[in-house]
């Protein structure tokens, strides 16, 4: 008898097994001052498992470092695309990392790659606070002001300094309208 659950896990765990040797060859690659053999590693972690956020972050890091945008921003929209397709929680990172990008040159962009990661997870207090720190006070204000109710009801937003400015504004914005 024949154990199907052993052999589809095999390869899985294999994939898994390359995967972090993989990486911790690229790791010491980048110690040993050989990026480019380091890169090529970590490129092949994708190709394998197109989830692999650490893989990616890394490449991003490198790209940044680099000062290679293209590449860079090529990397982060192909990932943060296919995570968006299966609801991945690398959502999070990628929508971080390629917002704040975004927020120096192309503001409205920056707030709007936060929109659809807000959409797909939608009590994330990282992504809340880019959002909300992304939407102009005056411009946006009704937008802003749900992002903060939204992130007020959060559990430890409560033990944050950024809550009791947020409330501040949010107060200060609809005053008297309120809910008590």
């Amino acid at each position: 008898v024949v154990d199907h659950d052993v052999e589809r896990a095999e390869p899985l765990d294999a994939q898994v097994d390359r995967n972090a040797l993989r990486l911790q060859t690229a790791r010491l690659m980048f110690d040993a001052e050989r990026e480019d053999q380091g890169a090529r590693l970590l490129q092949d972690v994708p190709a394998e498992d197109p989830d692999h956020a650490e893989a990616a972050l890394r490449l991003a890091d490198l790209y940044e470092r680099r000062g290679d945008q293209e590449k860079l921003v090529e990397l982060l929209s192909r990932k943060l695309e296919s995570a968006r397709e299966r609801r991945s929680p690398s959502v999070i990172p990628l929508s971080l990392r390629m917002g704040a990008m975004l927020a120096q040159t192309r503001p409205e962009q920056a707030a709007e790659l936060y929109r659809q990661a807000l959409a797909l997870m939608p009590e994330n207090e990282e992504l809340l606070r880019a959002a909300i720190e992304q939407t102009d006070s005056e411009e946006q204000a009704d937008e802003r002001a749900s992002l903060i109710v939204r992130y007020l009801a959060t559990p430890s937003a409560g033990e944050r300094e950024s809550a009791v400015d947020y409330a501040r504004w949010l107060v200060q914005h609809r005053g008297s309208d309120l809910d008590p």
